[in-house]
């Protein structure tokens, strides 16, 4: 399940907090180690070098690696649709019983950001889950198809919203991919792809101006690092 402080937790900290009282004892702070299941995920995750292989570019590089999912909520009017547009966004996990996500980004160094690839790997608690969850793609992208959705982008301290039409999501196998494209660009795209292996689900997003079937390839390439 995802990892946050029940409430109980919160208030014993705050009492604690209160109370003006502090005590130190010796020795050494216990740590939980993580699984090695969640250690898989590390593992798993494409080197920058491949990246640039299969995207096709050769500066692109990691402006971000987390373990945790992002928020995109603030940019999309149809919250439905997050799931379609955003891989590892917190609004589309929230119900999910997830254990552990590794979330990494990498980009070109200039502003146009010609080329952007995000990978994501999410382990649940059980098999079940992680299939939940491709079902649920299958129905939520599916649902999206051929929408038209305004996307919030933040420039300093200027927001502006693009327009985005998302096409239809192709099934193949236990993989599924949708393409949504910017209008008013000439063809800048994104693929969205997902697919799951035992307890893990594999995300990928890549956008570009060439945009075939690069984030499908990245997400078959994270699924066989999984098996």
């Amino acid at each position: 399940m995802r990892r946050t402080p029940t409430w109980w937790m919160a208030i014993a900290v705050i009492a604690l907090s209160l109370s003006g009282c502090t005590s130190t004892v010796s020795g050494t702070a216990l740590t939980t180690a993580p699984s090695p299941e969640e250690i898989k995920l590390d593992q798993m995750m494409l080197p920058i070098e491949e990246l640039k292989r299969i995207v096709g570019a050769d500066n692109i590089s990691f402006t971000s690696k987390s373990a945790g999912m992002d928020k995109n909520f603030w940019r999309v009017r149809d919250p439905k649709c997050m799931a379609a547009l955003f891989p590892a966004d917190d609004t589309d996990y929230l119900f999910t019983y997830w254990t552990a996500v590794r979330n990494q980004v990498a980009q070109d160094p200039d502003s146009d950001h010609r080329h952007w690839v995000q990978q994501t790997a999410v382990l649940y608690a059980s098999e079940a889950e992680a299939q939940s969850k491709l079902d649920s793609a299958k129905e939520w992208w599916g649902k999206c198809a051929s929408s038209t959705i305004p996307i919030r982008e933040k420039s300093g301290d200027e927001t502006s919203d693009r327009i985005w039409t998302i096409g239809d999501p192709v099934v193949d196998g236990d993989v599924i991919k949708q393409t949504t494209t910017r209008a008013g660009t000439d063809g800048w795209a994104c693929q969205h792809a997902l697919s799951v292996v035992a307890k893990m689900s594999v995300e990928a997003k890549v956008c570009g101006y060439h945009v075939q079937d690069q984030a499908a390839t990245i997400v078959d390439k994270l699924a066989a690092n999984a098996r």
